[in-house]
C-alpha cells in the first residue's frame, strides 16, 4: 500500500496471508474515510488502514463477478459486475454475523426413535431402562448464512472426560452406559468459535442387582448365613457332649 501524501512512502503489504481473499487484483479504490476497497478475482475486500484488519464480502453478500470500482462525490461506491451494477455507501456495509442455533433431531434407542420434542424442555430428562443403554443422537444446526462451515463438538457429562470434536458429523452413539445421571451437551462452532450450546439431560436406570440396596441385602444375607452356620455347629457340638457317658477313672 502506498501513501499518496507527500512524500510518497510505503505503508504496508496485504496478501492472502494477511487476510486478503484472492490473488489477482482487478481494481482498488480508497473511500472518503481512508479505507481501501480492493476487487479481486474472488471477492470484494475492505482494508482498514488504521488497524490493518481486512473484511471480505463475497457471494454470501450477493456480490458476484466484480470488475471495476468508482467513488462519486457523495461518497457512494459503484461496482460494475458482469450482471449489472452495485452501489452503496461504505458506512452502510456491516459484517454479517451468523446466528447459529444447534438442535436435537432424533433420539434412537437401538432402532426405535422416541419423540425428543417432549423431553427437551427445561427441567425435563430422557429416562432409559437399564436394557436401553445403547442409544444414538442425531443433531443439526440452523445456519442460513454459511451452513457448509458449521461444525460441532459434544460431551456427555458423566461419561466423556472432555469435549469431543465431531467436525461436520451430525450423530453420536453410546453403548453400555452404567446407570446414573448424564447430561449431553452440544456446541455449534463457526471458524473455531463457539456460537451457542444446547443440552439434553439423561437418566439410565440402574439394574437392581447393581444397586447399593442389593449389595446391602447380600451382605446381610451373608452375615445371617455365617451366624446360622456358627449356631448350628455350636449346638451340634453341645449335643454330642451331652450324649457321651461320663468316663470313670
Amino acid at each position: 500500500m502506498i501513501n499518496t501524501d507527500e512524500p510518497v512512502s510505503f505503508v504496508a503489504a496485504y496478501n492472502e496471508r494477511t487476510g486478503l481473499v484472492g490473488s489477482r487484483i482487478r481494481d482498488i479504490l480508497p473511500d472518503n474515510k481512508g479505507n481501501v476497497w480492493a476487487i479481486t478475482d474472488k471477492c470484494l475486500n475492505r482494508i482498514d488502514i488504521s488497524t490493518g484488519e481486512i473484511f471480505n464480502y463475497d457471494e454470501k453478500y450477493g456480490l458476484t463477478k466484480l470488475n471495476k470500482a468508482a467513488l462519486i462525490s457523495s461518497g457512494e461506491i459503484y461496482l460494475s459486475a458482469s450482471g449489472g451494477v452495485y452501489h452503496f455507501f461504505p458506512d452502510s456495509i456491516k459484517p454479517m454475523i451468523a446466528q447459529v442455533k444447534p438442535y436435537f433431531k432424533t433420539f434412537k434407542i437401538f432402532d426405535r426413535s422416541i419423540d425428543i420434542s417432549r423431553n427437551s424442555g427445561p427441567g425435563t430428562e430422557i429416562r432409559l431402562k437399564h436394557t436401553e443403554n445403547f442409544f444414538s443422537i442425531e443433531y443439526g444446526a440452523i445456519n442460513y448464512f454459511n451452513p457448509e462451515e458449521t461444525e460441532f463438538c459434544y460431551m456427555l457429562e458423566g461419561q466423556d472426560q472432555d469435549w469431543v470434536s465431531a467436525g461436520k458429523r451430525k450423530y453420536v452413539s453410546y453403548t453400555n452406559l452404567p446407570g446414573g445421571n448424564y447430561n449431553f451437551r452440544l456446541r455449534v462452532m463457526l471458524n473455531g468459535e463457539i456460537h451457542s450450546e444446547v443440552s439434553l439431560p439423561l437418566f439410565v436406570e440402574t439394574p437392581f442387582w447393581k444397586t447399593t440396596l442389593f449389595y446391602i441385602i447380600l451382605i446381610l444375607l451373608a452375615f445371617t448365613f455365617i451366624y446360622a452356620l456358627f449356631k448350628y455347629r455350636t449346638n451340634r457340638i453341645k449335643r454330642r457332649r451331652r450324649s457321651k457317658p461320663d468316663t470313670i477313672l
